[in-house]
């Protein structure tokens, strides 16, 4: 795009902050969704933050096991006793070509709950398994040279793992989606999302 000499306002979007969550599944209301990241904008281009993750759920609270709607999509809570489902919606709102994909749905058995990995830059999150495995992965980035090195961005965040070690954080200025908790004792939060970046290639001279 040509431009005039003038100054311009660039912001630089934050990832989004964690969700909580309660050893058990007796406690719903202790649980919350991650928070969806702010937007980045430049030069009259927005880039949606993504997607919040969704808490786990149960018959009391379902509604809290949905993953946002975002640029890309949040991965789906582990819903207790719920349907499977619960996806966030990615590219939302439209763009074309799109920002992102959506996240993966999450799984419901009687007792626990798995949530789905969330959706990245190039491909949907991977679905919540039926089985006892709490590590969806999140869907691809895209790798971009415009620095003038291969980087991957926008990588999906994976859904919590049956563990008490932190949850992973998405990296700094890379718009990486964090990864989810767990509802088990001892309890681990999710990780915070990823700040996004703006970068501007231009002609010198």
């Amino acid at each position: 795009m040509a431009l005039t000499t003038q100054d311009y306002t660039i912001t630089v979007g934050a990832g989004g902050a964690v969700g909580s969550g309660s050893p058990g599944p007796a406690s719903p209301s202790c649980r919350s969704n991650g928070a969806n990241g702010s937007p980045s904008v430049a030069l009259g281009i927005t880039s949606t933050g993504g997607g919040g993750g969704g808490a786990a759920g149960n018959p009391s609270s379902p509604t809290n096991a949905v993953g946002g709607n975002g640029g890309s999509g949040g991965g789906a809570g582990g819903p207790n006793n719920t349907p499977t489902g619960g996806r966030g919606l990615g590219n939302t709102p439209s763009t074309s070509p799109a920002q992102g994909f959506n996240g993966g749905t999450g799984f419901g058995p009687t007792a626990a709950g798995y949530g789905g990995g969330g959706g990245g830059a190039l491909g949907a999150g991977v679905n919540a398994p039926t089985v006892s495995n709490f590590n969806a992965a999140g869907g691809p980035g895209a790798t971009s040279s415009i620095t003038g090195s291969p980087v991957v961005r926008s990588v999906g965040g994976n859904a919590g793992a049956d563990t008490s070690s932190a949850a992973n954080a998405g990296a700094a200025n890379t718009g990486t989606g964090g990864q989810g908790g767990n509802n088990f004792s001892p309890n681990v939060n999710g990780g915070l999302g990823g700040p996004g970046v703006v970068i501007i290639r231009y002609k010198y001279q």
